[in-house]
């Protein structure tokens, strides 16, 4: 179930220009991204470790100012980590072991991430 059928519509400044002007809020979009990956992800199987639950915190809290404010995003599972998270660089061996710090300020301060 869709909630935002135009998503595709709006590259990630469209989408913040929405969230910004109040047409849309970024729990709505978390939602249509969530809704977006559980519908193509078992094809594709591009996100393996989903943040649903910290992206829904996220987007009901004061997010940081920014030219994205509001647009849920994902991570690349190489070389960016996230407290709590795990990070495995395509390595099995790595898959369930929790980061214990976040490698940079941008990335916690960015947004909710998917």
């Amino acid at each position: 179930m869709t909630t935002f059928p135009e998503f595709h519509k709006y590259d990630g400044l469209g989408l913040a220009e929405l969230v910004r002007t109040k047409q849309i809020s970024p729990t709505e979009l978390i939602e249509e991204a969530i809704s977006r990956i559980e519908a193509h992800n078992p094809r594709i199987n591009a996100v393996i470790y989903k943040m649903y639950a910290q992206a829904r915190k996220a987007a009901q809290g004061k997010l940081p100012d920014g030219p994205f404010m509001g647009v849920p995003f994902l991570l690349k599972d190489m070389h960016a980590t996230v407290v709590g998270v795990p990070m495995s660089c395509g390595t099995r061996m790595l898959k369930d072991i929790p980061q214990s710090r976040t490698t940079a300020k941008s990335y916690a301060a960015t947004g909710p991430r998917v």
